[in-house]
């Protein structure tokens, strides 16, 4: 999909953004030992450049960069169809997605400031039950969750869980970046997806691949960068 591309590339941007600035940043401690070094007069052996992760990081945008235009060339038919808007199909895409969002707003504006809908939500897993319990009139296969994750949080979580979520994901955010800058790109492609696709909340699959792969962004790997 669309969004599926553009989670990935962004996702390849901040590979090559999080490179840079640790390759700078070690460039500036070298600078400030050799400074300390020079104002004491006295010897300070150059303590060994650990670029590790730069390597490593640079490495990841390599294969990204090789699997993207192997990916273009081999699908190159259904690469442009999916980037061509007066196509049919995407047409239909389009206008189904917007039916969606205009769907999930009728269902969470529905609500005044003291329903408990609003706060605490339907209930996860209910978003398509609701869709038809309030309009019943629709063909089976227009009862889909809408293409967006966090739409869906706000619909059957409500505010409230909405903004637990959120923290969950600052949370994760902010330790994946101090403790495995590695996983960083990855888990900041899935959370860019979320607003272009539903899996992640409402499979399974999605469920189980989004907590395993955070579970192992937050774990302190220093061995492996070392």
């Amino acid at each position: 999909s669309r969004g599926a591309w553009l989670a990935g590339l962004i996702g390849v941007i901040i590979i090559f953004v999080i490179a840079r600035s640790s390759n700078s940043h070690l460039d500036d401690e070298a600078i400030s030992l050799r400074t300390i070094a020079d104002k004491s007069d006295c010897f300070v052996a150059a303590a060994p450049r650990n670029d590790r992760i730069t390597t490593l990081l640079l490495t990841q945008f390599f294969y990204y960069l090789i699997l993207i235009l192997i990916l273009i060339i081999a699908l190159a038919p259904l690469f442009n169809a999916r980037f061509d808007l007066n196509n049919q199909v995407e047409m239909t895409s389009y206008s189904e997605h917007s039916e969606q969002y205009f769907q999930a707003k009728n269902l969470f504006g529905s609500y005044d400031f003291w329903n408990k809908n609003l706060w605490l939500g339907f209930g996860q897993g209910t978003y398509t039950l609701n869709l038809y319990n309030n309009d019943s009139s629709l063909a089976s296969w227009k009862y889909q969750p809408a293409h967006n994750v966090y739409v869906l949080m706000l619909v059957e979580t409500g505010l409230f869980g909405l903004l637990f979520y959120l923290f969950i994901i600052l949370f994760l955010l902010y330790s994946i970046w101090k403790t495995n800058k590695l996983f960083f790109p990855i888990i900041a492609v899935m959370l860019i997806h979320g607003f272009f696709d539903h899996w992640w909340w409402t499979l399974h699959v999605g469920a189980v691949v989004w907590w395993v792969v955070c579970g192992i962004g937050i774990t302190n790997n220093e061995k492996l960068v070392a």
